[in-house]
């Protein structure tokens, strides 16, 4: 009698355990989603700095192509006021 009781309280036992499993294995799969949620998001607002990055370079680009240009233009309007 004594061994069917234990054999019935490591049941219950190994019973109480699987559900702990379960319930941490759910808590663990929810962590996991929100991890991935969260991954996807900063991705998304990588991606829009990396646009913006790029049209603020182009702008850049730009710019300095004007200057280098109205420098030109300055040098020689010098040139020939020094004349």
């Amino acid at each position: 009698m004594a061994t069917m009781d234990a054999i019935k309280k490591k049941m219950m036992t190994m019973k109480i355990d699987k559900e702990n499993a379960f319930d941490k294995a759910e808590t663990l799969e929810q962590k996991l989603k929100d991890v991935i949620d969260q991954k996807s998001k900063v991705e998304e607002d990588l991606n829009i700095w990396q646009k913006k990055y790029a049209l603020l370079e182009n702008d850049f680009d730009i710019v300095n192509e004007n200057l280098i240009a109205a420098n030109i233009k300055r040098e020689a309007a010098e040139k020939r006021v020094a004349e």
